[in-house]
């Protein structure tokens, strides 16, 4: 009896985790709202990966279609 009770508790809680997780990923905003946490802001780096347009990375790259001659 006293291992059926742990056994469906430890389950329970197992499931309870996955919702809590699977609603913090499916619905981030309104978890937020209910946890009162903030959104993080993305930190500036230096390196070229940060978006910043800092070591002229990005502008190499073209995305254009070539011109038929």
């Amino acid at each position: 009896m006293t291992y059926d009770l742990f056994q469906n508790a430890f389950i329970a809680v197992i499931v309870a985790l996955a919702a809590v997780m699977m609603f913090r990923r499916l619905f981030p905003q309104t978890a937020r709202k209910l946890t009162g946490r903030k959104a993080a802001a993305p930190k500036a780096s230096g390196g070229c990966d940060s978006g910043c347009s800092s070591c002229n990375g990005c502008s190499t790259l073209k995305f254009d279609i070539p011109k038929p001659d």
